[in-house]
């Protein structure tokens, strides 16, 4: 038998097509598992890991200015004014916009703000020494500043539409690792290719945000009433005064510790930021291994004794300077993430809208890093770095954080409650009897257990039983012994723990 041309043309014109499904079948089935992985795993925060790395990588690294040392006076000053600048930015925006909209509305700027931000970090690195006046550099590390400011708002807004959970094991050790591998990239390379690589972690960045807005077609979380977020909101002005005394208390401390007393000199900055993608590694890791996601918000009162320990070694004596230095860079960076991850977990709960939660929680915090940095510059640049001074101020620091430990502490279960996972009146009653059962409570311990789970006061439990606040408490306490815990923020706690288990 014989084939045709007009056969074998058409054999061969189908055996193409084939290959072209298939092929492109293939590239659809790559595009679907990219979109998974960026959108639908902890991979989704690598977008926002980069713009924080570049941050760190930008004013830490020590060649990353070429030409200029790192504490050079004229890149000091550069680094407090993107400081204000980009604490500025972000809380004006927070204010400017109304409820109900967004910075991402705006299309364009996901496009423009990424570019802007490459082009001014690249000048702001090649040209420190050849600018015309120091007026040249601040003004770029101002639109530097500003532009990285308004992208941290637009990546917490992409996430927000994301339904991302902002989980602090997974952000915190996609954060940390993307730190660390960043960080030993930016060493490795040759001093006059740090600028571009540096600028290459913003455009990256800004690639993976398009890409997440193209790919994102859900709504924002729906915001509620104003009367129910008032609790919210109190909260929230305790969390962001504490974060921006700690962050101003911290690099105080760094800024002020004498260099010599330093063995690495300005290579501690690098050391410091290497220190903090280890401890935020560790700190999420252990999160996720006890399985205790709303765990590390407990320790907010911790960080203002943390800090009181790190100002207590400096003052103590000089050989103590390294780690008090240390302890200052990480506590910064990890109460930093830490209030990210709380004000966006209040979003995803409709309590704010994303745009002043996102520029509060970051802006808060380096706003208190540039003053607390620019007070200890104040203090070398009069002479006052090596005076009693000085001293007094640490000192200063420590009673005003003592100080702010007593609201903090009296506010750690509402803290823990508002990011706890709600549950149903069901599952607070499965729950509820699992415990009575477990430990034995009486009846009237099990009603109370059942009202603390609902959020009730000790008053409110004692109105609606018809005994007195007194016999409330007595009651409280024989629960918190017979479930071995220590206050009302734990059994909220273990409560949501046992419903997460069902």
């Amino acid at each position: 038998m014989t084939t045709s041309k007009t056969d074998l043309e058409g054999s061969i014109q189908e055996h193409d097509e084939q290959i072209d499904k298939k092929v492109t079948q293939e590239g659809q089935n790559t595009k679907d598992y990219v979109r998974k992985v960026l959108t639908n795993t902890p991979f989704k925060y690598l977008g926002i890991s980069f713009l924080l790395t570049y941050h760190y990588i930008l004013w830490f690294i020590p060649d990353s200015f070429f030409g200029t040392e790192l504490l050079n006076d004229q890149v000091t000053e550069a680094w407090l004014v993107n400081l204000l600048a980009g604490s500025t930015t972000m809380l004006f925006t927070a204010f400017a916009i109304k409820r109900g909209t967004h910075l991402s509305d705006n299309k364009n700027l996901a496009y423009g703000i990424p570019v802007g931000l490459a082009l001014c970090s690249v000048t702001l690195q090649y040209l420190p020494g050849f600018l015309p006046t120091n007026l040249s550099m601040y003004v770029l590390a101002c639109i530097a500043g500003g532009l990285e400011g308004l992208m941290l708002i637009l990546w917490g807004e992409c996430l927000t539409r994301m339904h991302a959970q902002f989980s602090m094991p997974h952000i915190g050790m996609v954060f940390s690792g993307t730190l660390f591998v960043l960080v030993i990239i930016g060493l490795a390379l040759p001093t006059v290719l740090v600028p571009m690589f540096t600028a290459a972690l913003v455009v990256v960045s800004g690639m993976l945000l398009v890409y997440e807005e193209k790919q994102e077609t859900r709504d924002f979380p729906v915001l509620l009433p104003k009367s129910t977020t008032k609790p919210a909101l109190s909260n929230a002005i305790v969390i962001c005064f504490i974060g921006f005394l700690v962050g101003a208390a911290c690099y105080y401390l760094a800024a002020i510790i004498p260099w010599e007393n330093l063995p690495l000199e300005q290579s501690s900055f690098v050391v410091g930021v290497i220190t903090m993608g280890a401890c935020f590694f560790v700190a999420s890791a252990a999160t996720n291994y006890l399985k205790q996601q709303y765990g590390i918000f407990k320790m907010f009162p911790w960080f203002l004794v943390l800090t009181i320990l790190a100002f207590c070694l400096f003052i103590a004596d000089g050989m103590f300077s390294t780690p008090a230095f240390l302890m200052s860079l990480v506590i910064s960076c990890v109460l930093e993430i830490s209030l990210l991850v709380y004000f966006g977990i209040l979003v995803k709960r409709g309590f704010f809208p994303p745009t002043i939660s996102f520029a509060l929680s970051i802006g808060c915090a380096r706003m208190g890093i540039a003053a607390g940095n620019a007070l200890a510059v104040f203090y070398e640049r009069t002479g006052l770095a090596s005076s009693d001074v000085a001293t007094y101020t640490c000192l200063g620091f420590i009673c005003l954080i003592a100080i702010a430990q007593v609201p903090m502490s009296k506010r750690e279960s509402n803290i823990v409650n508002l990011i706890s996972a709600p549950a149903s009146p069901a599952q607070v009653d499965v729950v509820c009897n699992q415990i009575i059962d477990e430990f034995a409570l009486s009846e009237r311990e099990g009603e109370i257990l059942r009202l603390i789970a609902r959020g009730n006061t000790a008053s409110n439990i004692a109105s609606k039983l018809v005994i007195s606040p007194h016999t409330v408490n007595t009651h409280i306490r024989h629960i918190y012994e017979k479930v071995n815990i220590h206050k009302r923020s734990e059994l909220i706690e273990y409560i949501n723990m046992r419903k997460s288990d069902n």
